[in-house]
């Protein structure tokens, strides 16, 4: 479900008060998701009969029309004293939350 092909150009937006922190906001581009195509043998429902085969195709190909990869926006506050960035949205219909650390500038 996470598939990343790029991003539009990095929006930082300034302090919205004189002691705030900024924000940085990136809008990555559309991506389809990627799902697995599974194959199945299931034994016959009481021993009688065929063995069930089949594939999950038509579901894939449908969801995969519907759905967008994640992530689509992610909005992080860039808090210079703790030297680590804090997700606090990313848009679309779902939401989670992480931290990222920064790296070292060597």
């Amino acid at each position: 479900m996470i598939n990343i092909k790029g991003a539009k150009p990095i929006k930082i937006i300034p302090p919205a008060s004189p002691g705030g922190n900024s924000w940085i906001e990136i809008v990555f581009e559309y991506s389809p998701v990627i799902l697995p195509l599974l194959w199945y043998d299931c034994p016959p429902v009481g021993g009688r009969g065929k063995n069930y085969t089949g594939t999950n195709e038509l579901p894939r190909n449908l969801l995969a029309r519907m759905l967008r990869a994640y992530p689509h926006t992610v909005k992080f506050e860039l808090n210079k004293e703790k030297g680590e960035l804090l997700l606090a949205k990313v848009g679309g219909l779902s939401y989670f939350r992480m931290t990222v650390e920064r790296l070292p500038d060597d």
